[in-house]
């Protein structure tokens, strides 16, 4: 068994004196098979050095109740991939470094392509996005999102490692239910917005704008509030698939909320009290002063099938965006619910060219036979 280094005697965080044994051990289960003698022992020696400093590095932060976890006298592979991850991660801004040294013969594999895409966007959400992928398991990837959404992007949290309620819950079998939405909050970056506004139709942009406009109580950043007679920003954007609807609906959340909630009303439908999930998804959205966006929302809204309940929420959210590929199949209870209905066309070869650059970061690692203009 492989020993970690001594222990500094003034260091109160008693986790370090408690699991030597456990971290050594993570070590060998990352390194047990599939390679050489040399490589091994090179691997265990890189994996120790991040342990040691790791551990070293958390030795600030007493009463950390994940590592509650690790006294644990066994761990599996995947509790071994998680908490070696999180481990790493603590002092490695390199992930793919840090993925290099602890998961080059776990499960799954990641590709270099894969780590450099995750590691162009913000630092605490590609963490989030290797957290996900290393677990073959749904309950671990999607509560990860969900309490990462709200904490790192909050600014309480600069690192996954201190999800303790989802990684605790899905390591000691507790059940928990993936989240049904997606909240995105907006960085106030100006030059962005410019950017994604210049590639919506002039048309289009402006009938949407003057409806919003028109609700001068949702405008601006923060929790929003009704308008004295109760009215909500209701909008339906019907058109066919690849148009750009729910690209459209997203950049209409940039210019006037905070933050978009993302709702898939195909999989809300199929869940049972989807009602109750919808409502979840508005309480989030008042609370962020985002904007609600329902794609697919045939499947939720669909004509004789939405119970007057889910219809009764949608009137009273302060903003909601629903897609469809058609308004025909739509309740008509709704009908005259709507602040604006508005059909979006697919989009023309220079406009699908300049939301294909739009959706890509800048210094995306593109091969040279991708071709942009054929994707469009």
């Amino acid at each position: 068994m492989l020993a970690l280094a001594p222990v500094d005697e003034g260091l109160n965080f008693q986790f370090l004196k408690l699991n030597q044994q456990w971290a050594a051990s993570l070590i060998e289960a990352h390194l047990s098979r599939g390679a050489t003698d040399s490589e091994q022992q090179q691997e265990r020696l890189e994996a120790h050095a991040v342990l040691v400093a790791a551990l070293e590095e958390l030795s600030g932060h007493d009463g950390i109740p994940f590592f509650a976890l690790a006294r644990r006298s066994e761990l599996t592979p995947l509790e071994s991939q998680v908490m070696g991850l999180c481990l790493a991660q603590m002092i490695e801004p390199d992930v793919g470094r840090a993925l290099g040294r602890l998961h080059a013969h776990g499960r799954p594999q990641l590709t270099p392509a894969d780590i450099a895409l995750l590691l162009l966007g913000n630092a605490a959400e590609a963490r989030i996005q290797i957290l996900m992928l290393l677990s073959s398991e749904s309950r671990l990837r999607t509560a990860c999102v969900l309490e990462a959404a709200e904490l790192t992007r909050d600014g309480v949290i600069d690192s996954p490692l201190y999800l303790t309620r989802p990684c605790l819950a899905y390591l000691t079998g507790q059940a928990l239910h993936p989240p049904h939405y997606r909240f995105t909050r907006f960085a106030p970056d100006e030059a962005a917005r410019a950017a994604r506004r210049a590639v919506i139709s002039e048309p289009q942009a402006e009938q949407i704008y003057r409806a919003i406009a028109s609700q001068a109580a949702y405008l601006g950043r923060g929790t929003p509030a009704l308008t004295e007679d109760g009215a909500c920003i209701l909008v339906l954007l019907w058109g066919p698939s690849g148009a750009g609807k729910a690209t459209f609906a997203r950049e209409l959340a940039t210019q006037f909320f905070a933050g978009v909630v993302e709702l898939d009303g195909e999989a809300v439908a199929q869940r049972a009290s989807p009602h109750t999930l919808v409502r979840e998804a508005l309480d989030c959205a008042v609370l962020h002063g985002a904007m609600l966006l329902i794609e697919n929302g045939q499947a939720l809204l669909r004509a004789g099938g939405a119970p007057r309940c889910l219809l009764d929420a949608l009137r009273t959210s302060p903003a909601c965006v629903v897609v469809t590929s058609t308004e025909r199949a739509l309740a008509q209870s709704l009908e005259g619910a709507w602040s604006l209905v508005s059909h979006v066309a697919r989009p023309t070869r220079e406009m699908g060219v300049e939301l294909w650059k739009t959706s890509l970061p800048a210094d995306a690692p593109l091969t040279s036979d991708v071709d942009l203009d054929a994707l469009a």
